[in-house]
């Protein structure tokens, strides 16, 4: 894995993450399963323009399904998921929301 474009899958988008990256300004990625944490640093300092203080991962294990016509248990795909903390002063604008209108 040479580029960053491999090692980033996508973000994660969710409330509970748009909340962790405004309170705590911790962002929220899937990456490859195989990527360390310096080369998740380099990808996302290089694709954002930031500054990364810490790297934090964990792998999430790929749950069971019943499928087809004959019921067969199906594992699914195991994925690696990066939580990135970022210097205070640098923001990734994909994580930013609308501020809430003021109540009358």
């Amino acid at each position: 894995m040479n580029t960053w474009e491999e090692v980033l899958i996508k973000p994660v988008i969710s409330e509970r993450t748009l909340k962790i990256a405004e309170e705590f300004n911790e962002y929220t990625f899937l990456v490859a399963r195989g990527t360390g944490k310096p080369k998740i640093k380099e990808a996302i300092e290089k694709s954002f323009a930031v500054r990364v203080e810490t790297v934090r991962t964990k792998t999430i294990v790929g749950k069971t399904q019943r499928r087809g016509t004959k019921k067969r248990n199906v594992k699914m795909a195991d994925m690696k998921m990066a939580v990135v903390r970022l210097s205070p002063k640098d923001k990734i604008a994909l994580f930013e929301t609308k501020e809430k209108k003021k109540k009358k």
